[in-house]
């Protein structure tokens, strides 16, 4: 019986460079996630002291269109949390 070894090989060959890509890749991955696990690791031992009647200064710097509040001190959210759901002035468009 005559066997095809020439499209063996060639299969086996295209096979090999496939793993070897993928070999590749992981290891690209896995230098990746080892950065990001460093920068994260970096990240996290950074810190910041504000006291509870310091102004935050970073709230200052942001633009309400970026951010709706301080992502620091979340200095926004604490000061609408403690407003009315609906305010006196918009008290008759929510009734009509």
């Amino acid at each position: 019986m005559d066997y095809p070894w020439e499209a063996i090989c060639s299969s086996l060959e295209d096979y090999n460079k496939q793993i070897e890509q993928l070999k590749q890749e992981m290891n690209d991955a896995t230098h990746g996630a080892d950065n990001s696990r460093d920068d994260i690791s970096v990240l996290a031992q950074q810190y910041v002291v504000i006291d509870y009647d310091e102004d935050c200064g970073i709230c200052s710097q942001l633009d309400d269109a970026i951010a709706s509040e301080c992502p620091f001190c979340g200095d926004l959210m604490i000061r609408e949390i403690s407003l009315p759901f609906i305010l006196p002035g918009e008290a008759y468009e929510a009734t009509s």
